[in-house]
């Protein structure tokens, strides 16, 4: 029997706190602390270190390709964008129940925080101006007001920094890839076949989605291709070296 003292292997003693919630019960509320975790240690990681490369101001070289300018600007690509952000509920929502759940969360969770703070290094110390944004204006012209608002907004919290290798890439393919063995837990436990179907249909349906995703940091002149590429790299090695490992061991102990 699980008890709070008891903080389970490769689980980091920062997470500790998440764990013995979970085992006192409040199963629900961990979860939820989990999905906040991601959102304010990733994001708030992601914005200082996007202060300070604003600060610097410095571009040590270019990783613009003849591609990239042959890419179009189209400015209602940003809806899909912003899709990013449905991943995280989703793995939350797709992640098995009971305490095996939350502690495959914490591992994602973990994965994530490797991932960002490797991609915030690199953003420090090979920094590149994400200059292809200059498109953008010109295919804004004839948008509607809410669009152009949009990338206002985006333009002004997220600055040309952060370009390589992209975490819109590299955390989107954790959490695709996370999901989609949620589902294979979920029917080594036995559940419901019907959930496990319905379940597996919707990662059918969220990897062209992903696709999707990497073309439109692209057409939002958000990133080069190198950034794409690279960030899946990123995703796909931490996926096969950290995250499925922690994962498997879970079923082999269901």
């Amino acid at each position: 029997m699980q008890t709070a003292d008891h903080i389970p292997p490769d689980v980091w003693a920062v997470n500790a706190p998440l764990w013995k919630l979970a085992v006192r019960g409040s199963l629900r509320w961990a979860r939820v602390l989990i999905l906040c975790a991601h959102l304010v240690l990733i994001g708030g990681g992601y914005l200082a270190v996007l202060c300070i490369a604003e600060w610097r101001g410095v571009s040590v070289w270019n990783a613009m390709s003849n591609l990239d300018e042959s890419i179009p600007a189209l400015p209602w690509t940003f809806a899909v964008y912003a899709t990013l952000y449905l991943y995280f509920p989703i793995t939350v929502l797709l992640a098995p129940r009971g305490l095996r759940g939350v502690r495959a969360l914490l591992y994602h969770l973990q994965a994530q925080l490797v991932v960002s703070v490797l991609s915030w290094v690199v953003f420090l110390t090979l920094p590149t101006r994400i200059h292809v944004r200059d498109q953008m204006p010109p295919a804004l012209a004839s948008s509607g007001r809410f669009l152009q608002e949009a990338y206002a907004q985006l333009y002004a919290l997220d600055a040309p920094w952060n370009a390589w290798p992209s975490l819109h890439i590299s955390l989107s393919l954790l959490m695709l890839l996370c999901s989609a063995h949620f589902t294979r837990m979920k029917v080594g436990r036995h559940e419901l076949w019907k959930r496990g179907k319905l379940d597996t249909l919707a990662i059918a349906i969220a990897a062209p989605c992903w696709l999707a995703l990497c073309v439109s940091v692209l057409t939002t002149k958000q990133h080069f291709v190198l950034d794409v590429w690279t960030g899946a790299l990123v995703g796909w090695l931490t996926w096969c070296l950290y995250l499925r490992k922690l994962l498997d061991s879970l079923v082999l102990e269901a």
